[in-house]
């Protein structure tokens, strides 16, 4: 059975019969036992990397924690952005008419738009249908985040929106109910994501004289 070498004041013991030895010697001159030579500390600079190596990757985990951490909060807190769903050009041919006034009316992180067109006071009424589904794609293709359009037609540049000749609202089929806006009721009629108005009630009858 081996033993090994203990270092003690008065110098080098063996450590089973604690009697004195040379730093030479391979066996305990009393009891015979053979001693185990330690393995030799590695040098200083192989510490030092084994630390660093350690560190290293301490640090490596940490960030890694860290990021995986970021990147939950951004799932959680941040809402995801809504793609909207992009409109197909209208298939009748484009009817005449001349956008006069684009009102940003954006709220709640949604985009909405109120845009006004003027045409024709002879513009016969099948027409205005079509009018109204390209003024919204105009819209839409200008910016296409906007998720609610209010699409006017005039006849009279100056009458204001009350003496609209048709009206129409497209909304985002996938925005939530209680973020959409009210219905026209009504003669108001609804064909996919738009509701169209053709007849106004309010409008005065001589309000078709074109300025």
């Amino acid at each position: 059975m081996p033993t090994v070498k203990v270092k003690r004041p008065d110098g080098m013991h063996c450590f089973n019969c604690n009697s004195p030895v040379g730093e030479a010697d391979a066996r305990c001159p009393r009891c015979g036992l053979e001693f185990v030579v330690p393995a030799a500390p590695p040098p200083q600079h192989d510490r030092l990397k084994r630390a660093f190596a350690a560190r290293r990757r301490s640090n490596r985990m940490t960030i890694i924690i860290a990021l995986a951490a970021v990147g939950l909060l951004v799932v959680v807190l941040i809402p995801r952005r809504t793609r909207v769903p992009a409109l197909e050009q209208p298939a009748a041919p484009k009817p005449a008419f001349r956008v006069v006034e684009t009102i940003d009316m954006s709220a709640r992180g949604i985009g909405r738009a109120s845009v006004t067109a003027l045409v024709r006071a002879d513009m016969p009424e099948e027409s205005l249908r079509p009018a109204l589904d390209w003024l919204i794609y105009d819209t839409r293709a200008a910016k296409p985040g906007t998720r609610v359009v209010w699409g006017y037609l005039l006849t009279d540049s100056l009458a204001g929106k009350v003496n609209w000749r048709a009206l129409a609202i497209w909304t985002d089929p996938r925005l939530p109910e209680r973020l959409r806006p009210a219905g026209m009721g009504g003669d108001a009629t609804k064909q996919g994501s738009t509701e169209y108005d053709l007849t106004n009630t309010v409008r005065p009858p001589d309000s078709t004289k074109e300025r």
